[in-house]
């Protein structure tokens, strides 16, 4: 048990990292533009 909620600990944590990323590069050229 213990090592299962690791393991979805880590794919939740994977999974919120990347979807920050994604956001952080759609949001990084709107801002660049004027």
């Amino acid at each position: 048990l213990g090592q299962q909620s690791l393991e979805q600990a880590e794919q939740k944590v994977k999974i919120l990292v990347n979807e920050q990323g994604e956001n952080q590069l759609h949001t990084l050229p709107e801002n660049e533009q004027p």
